[in-house]
C-alpha cells in the first residue's frame, strides 16, 4: 500500500491503535 508523505504519519498511527488494541484482546 502507498501512502502520501502527508498522511504516513496519521495513518501510522492508527494502525499503531489498532495493533495495540488487537495485542491487549489478545493479551
Amino acid at each position: 500500500m502507498v501512502v502520501p508523505n502527508h498522511g504516513s504519519q496519521e495513518i501510522g498511527k492508527g494502525l499503531e491503535k489498532k495493533i495495540l488494541k488487537d495485542a491487549g484482546i489478545i493479551l
